[in-house]
Order: C-alpha cells, then structure tokens, then sequence
C-alpha cells in the first residue's frame, strides 16, 4: 500500500514538473523569454543638401553672360559690333526664363525686364535700352531679306541679312559712326545671336 501511495505520488510530481515548466531535477526555470528588442535606431534619412540654391534663385537667372566679354572666343571680340551690343545687354541685364507673349508685349522676363511689340529692349527698372526695327519694303520677303536698325544710346546700327545669296547668308552692317559696311556675321556671337532674336527660346504664354 504504501509503495502504491509514493509511486502515485511521484508520478504526480512528474506531471506537474512537466506542466509548468521545471526541470526533472526540480530546479524551477527562472531565465526571462527571449523577447524581440525593438530597434530604436532612427531611419536613415537623407541629408538635405545646403549647398543647392532655392528653386526660386534658380529660376531667375542672367538670360545673358555679360562677364569675360560678350563675344569672347568668337570672330566678332573686340569689333565695334560687340561693344554696341554689349552696352545695350549691359543696360538691358534681362534674367529668364522669358515668357512670349502674342498680346501686348513680345517678350517678359522673370526680373521685370520686357520686349515690346515696337522693338522697345526695357531693363527691370523702365528703362529703354535699345530699340529694334525690322524694315520690310514692298517686294521684298522678311524671310530672305531682312534690313534691321537697331536704336540705343550709342547710336544706330544697321544689319541687313542677305538670305538669297548665291554663296550662302551675307550679313551687312553699319555701326554708328563707323562710316562703312563689314561683312561681319553677329549671328557668330551667342550672346548677340540671343539678345537680339533669342525670343524664340522663351516659353509660350501670358505676361502679366
């Protein structure tokens, strides 16, 4: 009897021991779960970059470089046709982008300077800069023959362009006071090239 009573009493043991987790040596397991460590660590984010300027400076920039010389590294540096333009982009100093506009005035830029439909070059602060003129006679194409003055402060400059010559474009002009002709291309000039007929780079749409 007795036998059968500690027989049943350690089998009892056994089973509980089993249940709640302790070792058959009777040492209760006291190690904490293994529980996942949340990672605190912040997400690697990008670092904003300081040195790039605000998209609003960005935008709003010289339309043509004026430093090193308006025609610099080209046939025209150092003619009077560069130092004509280069007072008249000087006093101009249009920053684009540039709107045209069909309406009321040809050309707005981002700082305020304008182009109006009577050739009217006008800087930011109001101020006439230059005046181009197209002068188209009866019989003649605008397209293969184009006699152009330009108004400024320092006078007038002529510049025909001769679009049907048989050995290819003859530029003809006049700088004030020069007292004769040069057969220089300022097409050859960039910065002259745009100052003067750079209006259809701009962006399509409304001045304000």
């Amino acid at each position: 009897m007795r036998l059968a009573v500690a027989a049943a009493l350690a089998l009892a043991l056994a089973l509980a021991s089993c249940s709640a987790g302790i070792p058959n040596d009777g040492t209760p397991d006291l190690a904490a779960p293994e529980l996942g460590v949340p990672d605190l660590a912040a997400p690697e984010l990008g670092a904003p970059d300081l040195a790039a300027p605000p998209p609003d400076l960005l935008a709003c920039s010289a339309w043509i470089a004026l430093d090193g010389g308006l025609c610099a590294g080209t046939p025209l540096a150092g003619t009077c046709v560069e130092s004509y333009f280069a007072a008249a982009a000087d006093c101009f100093r249009a920053a684009g982008p540039c709107v045209r506009d069909a309406n009321a005035i040809n050309l707005c830029f981002c700082d305020g300077a304008r182009v109006a439909p009577n050739g009217d070059y006008s800087n930011a602060a109001g101020a006439v800069c230059m005046t181009q003129q197209l002068h188209c006679t009866t019989g003649s194409s605008c397209v293969t023959y184009r006699p152009y003055t330009f108004t400024s402060p320092a006078g007038v400059l002529s510049w025909t362009i001769d679009e049907l010559s048989p050995t290819g474009p003859i530029n003809d002009v006049t700088c004030p006071g020069d007292g004769g002709t040069t057969h220089l291309d300022p097409m050859q000039c960039p910065s002259i090239a745009r100052l003067a007929f750079g209006g259809a780079a701009c962006h399509v749409g409304a001045c304000p």
